[in-house]
């Protein structure tokens, strides 16, 4: 187990992730656009995995959360999804969940990844 980190800046990584998560439309997401030069990030998990907490202005989020938006392996076949949490403040967390025995130490890049959008005007969810 690792300690949960200190917020920081996001690396070059992280803000590829959040920026490719909030590229697509979808209800809410100008919001969480306008808060990503304001966030830091820290580590949230125990198990070693590569999820972290958004802190926009730095601060720390307490508030009851939900999915905004997902995203899974363009391959369809690794075992993992990567999904952004808002609250009513905005940005919370980015959780990478892992399917497998070992959580995923690594943040995928945007290239291997493919968004999942609900479609809420026909009920369905898109890929792209």
């Amino acid at each position: 187990m690792r300690a949960r980190s200190t917020p920081k800046p996001p690396n070059q990584e992280q803000r590829a992730l959040l920026e490719f998560l909030l590229s697509r439309p979808f209800p809410g997401r100008d919001l969480l656009q306008t808060q990503l030069p304001s966030v830091l990030v820290a580590s949230s998990c125990d198990c070693g995995c590569a999820s972290f907490s958004v802190h926009v202005g730095g601060v720390a989020c307490d508030l009851a959360h939900g999915p905004a938006v997902g995203a899974m392996p363009r391959n369809h076949t690794d075992p993992f999804e990567v999904i952004l949490f808002s609250c009513e403040r905005g940005l919370h967390d980015l959780e990478v969940v892992s399917y497998s025995r070992e959580p995923m130490t690594r943040l995928p890049r945007p290239d291997e990844l493919e968004l999942l959008l609900d479609e809420s005007d026909s009920g369905s969810t898109s890929t792209t």
